[in-house]
C-alpha cells in the first residue's frame, strides 16, 4: 500500500507551504487533491475565482462521488506521496480506506490566513475579512460536500500556523520524528 500523507485546512492556513517543507525533509511528492478541479475550471471559466471552485467541486462530487478527486490523487502516486487541499470526508474516508494514511491540519487565525490570501492568492478572494469569513462558513455548511472544519477534527495532528516559517517548521519537525516509521526514515 501506498503512504499517504494527508494536509487539510482552510482557507491560507499554509497548507503548501507544510506540504512543501514535509516533501523537500522525506522526499514525498506533493499534489494538489484539486488538480483535476482547477484544470475544468480554467476551461470554463476565464477567469477562476474560489467561488467558481467551491461550484464546480460540489458538480463533481454529486457526479462522481466524494471520493472523485482522492481516486484521481492516488492514481498519481507511486509509493508515498503528499496530497495537500483535502476538504471532504469522502476524501478521508477513501484515503484510509486505500492507503497507509496520516491526516495532518494547518490551521491559523481567521485575520493571519484572509492577509495571506490577499497578498497573494491564485484565485480572486474576498476583499473584506467579514466576507472571507462569511464565505468560510457557507462553503462549510448546508449541503457543501466540502466540509474542511469536519476534516479538522478527524486529523491526527493539527499544527497551528500563525508566526513565523521557522515555528511552522520545528512543529512539522516534531511529526517527522514522531511519525518516523510511517515517513520509512532514518534519524
Amino acid at each position: 500500500m501506498k503512504n499517504i500523507v494527508g494536509i487539510t485546512g482552510l482557507n491560507g492556513a499554509g497548507k503548501e507551504t507544510a506540504a512543501n517543507y514535509l516533501s523537500e525533509k522525506i522526499k514525498f511528492p506533493v499534489f494538489s487533491i484539486s488538480e483535476p478541479l482547477v484544470k475544468a475550471a480554467k476551461k470554463k471559466f476565464r477567469v477562476v475565482a474560489r467561488d467558481d471552485l467551491v461550484s464546480l467541486g460540489k458538480e463533481m462530487a454529486r457526479k462522481f462521488g466524494d471520493d472523485y478527486l482522492a481516486r484521481k490523487a492516488l492514481e498519481k502516486t507511486n509509493k508515498g506521496a503528499i496530497i495537500t487541499g483535502i476538504r471532504q470526508t469522502g476524501q478521508i474516508d477513501f484515503f484510509q480506506n486505500n492507503s497507509i494514511f496520516l491526516l495532518i491540519a494547518v490551521d491559523a487565525k481567521a485575520a493571519i490566513r484572509f492577509e495571506r490570501k490577499s497578498r497573494g492568492s491564485r484565485y480572486r478572494e474576498a476583499e473584506y475579512l467579514d466576507e472571507f469569513i462569511k464565505k468560510e462558513e457557507q462553503e462549510n455548511s448546508g449541503d457543501q460536500p466540502q466540509r474542511v472544519m469536519e476534516c479538522i477534527k478527524r486529523a491526527k495532528y493539527v499544527i497551528e500556523n500563525n508566526g513565523k516559517f521557522d515555528d511552522l517548521f520545528s512543529k512539522l519537525d516534531s511529526v517527522i520524528i514522531r511519525e518516523k516509521d510511517f515517513f520509512r526514515i532514518d534519524l
